[in-house]
């Protein structure tokens, strides 16, 4: 985690100079290596679309089952993130046009509200409240980034532009924190494994 820490403090000096392009490819990057790092201490990340499809309702809200929860949910946002960078980049190359990028994002915005709304609608044990709080935030900051994201599409308006990266930013930083929390609550149990990465 410190190294994934590392390469994001190292790049948010970048975020304003670079623009909406840079933000959200660098939250894809952040994804990315987060996958990476857990393939690399035994998890078995699926990258497959068809994660969509998996209920929250196959999980039951006890202490021991609500990791393996949370860990379905990231692995939907890594997804999801993921498909929507890859039309992205082809707006930035120019192989979309900004009224293309618009209905392409509002075609996405409702599966990121999706995934918040199953996300928030699963109770959490007590002791990963905090976890789950911070998770929320991420995913209504992620979602305020790509509104504006897309205004920015359609205006061409400086402000909305940054308030995308802002939110963007912000999104990061509440993942950042969930993800602390859930490894500090990890080491103060012995109910999982300590290879088990979100």
């Amino acid at each position: 985690m410190s190294y994934l820490l590392f390469i994001f403090m190292k790049n948010i000096v970048l975020l304003i100079s670079f623009g909406i392009f840079f933000t959200i490819s660098l939250y894809y990057t952040f994804f990315s290596e987060l996958s990476a790092c857990c393939r690399a201490n035994g998890e078995n990340h699926n990258t497959n679309l068809s994660d969509y499809f998996i209920s929250s309702k196959s999980f039951k809200n006890s202490n021991d089952d609500y990791p393996y929860f949370l860990k379905h949910m990231t692995d939907k946002s890594v997804n999801l993130t993921r498909s929507f960078q890859n039309e992205v980049s082809k707006w930035n190359d120019h192989t979309y046009s900004n009224t293309t990028m618009v209905k392409i994002t509002e075609d996405y915005l409702p599966k990121f509200v999706s995934n918040l709304n199953e996300f928030k609608n699963n109770e959490a044990p007590p002791q990963y409240t905090t976890v789950k709080k911070d998770y929320v935030k991420s995913y209504e900051d992620e979602i305020k980034s790509y509104q504006f994201f897309e205004d920015f599409l359609k205006t061409n308006n400086v402000t909305a532009n940054k308030l995308s990266t802002a939110y963007l930013t912000n999104a990061l930083n509440y993942e950042t924190m969930a993800r602390s929390a859930f490894v500090k609550l990890q080491n103060n149990t012995n109910t999982l494994n300590q290879s088990f990465i979100l």
